[in-house]
Formats: structure tokens, sequence, C-alpha cells
């Protein structure tokens, strides 16, 4: 794998690995569906913030797959499950945030499966 390719995961794994799940798992246990919500909000539309804006997780994902291709389908599958919480946030229904976690979670996971991979590459 050569080093541009290595950066941009390395990139995706700290802006959608550790930034969608944060704003969730920093809510106490008990969070009313309120925060859960809006910590959700904050993971996929505010997902990369600095001082000056703010980029969401669709924006992120869209362009790593044109800098790189579309060449790793379980990331796609587990980017694009937690993408689908967007619809939730929509809607009036509560938030199963188990599940929001579980799949916002997912992408560092396979990132971190990709990381163990490339190092191997070596």
């Amino acid at each position: 794998m050569d080093a541009a390719l290595r950066e941009a995961l390395s990139d995706l794994q700290h802006d959608l690995g550790k930034h969608l799940r944060l704003p969730l798992a920093l809510l106490p246990r008990d969070a009313p569906d309120a925060e859960v919500r809006e910590a959700l909000a904050t993971a996929l539309r505010r997902t990369k913030r600095s001082a000056r804006e703010s980029k969401p997780a669709r924006a992120i994902w869209a362009a790593f797959v044109a800098e790189t291709g579309d060449r790793w389908p379980a990331l796609r599958a587990a980017v694009e499950r937690a993408l689908s919480w967007e619809a939730a946030l929509d809607g009036a229904d509560p938030i199963d945030r188990a599940a929001a976690e579980r799949d916002l979670g997912a992408v560092g996971e396979v990132l971190r499966g990709l990381e163990r991979e490339r190092d191997g590459d070596d």
C-alpha cells in the first residue's frame, strides 16, 4: 500500500473512526432522547469541526472515496449503515442509542482492521 493511501486511511480513521462515535460515547448512559438526538446530529452532520467550519460525515466519506476509490466493500457497508442514521434525525421516534452507537462504532472497527492489514503489508 502506498504512502498516500496509508495517509488517507489514517485521516479517515481520525475523522470518521473517532469522531462519529465520540458525541454519543460522551453522553451519560441515562441521557434523554433529546440529548441522544443532538449527539447523533453532531456525529453525522458536524463530524469534523474547527474554529472556521464543520464537515458532515457524508462529505468526509465522499472526499475519501474520490481520493482513493471505492475499494473496501466492508468499509463502504459500515459507513453507509452509519450514515443511514441521518433519516432517524428527521423523524419523531426515539433514537435507539445502542444500535446507533454500534453502527457508528463499526466504522472505526473496520478501519482498525484495515490498519492491521496495512501494517501486515510492510
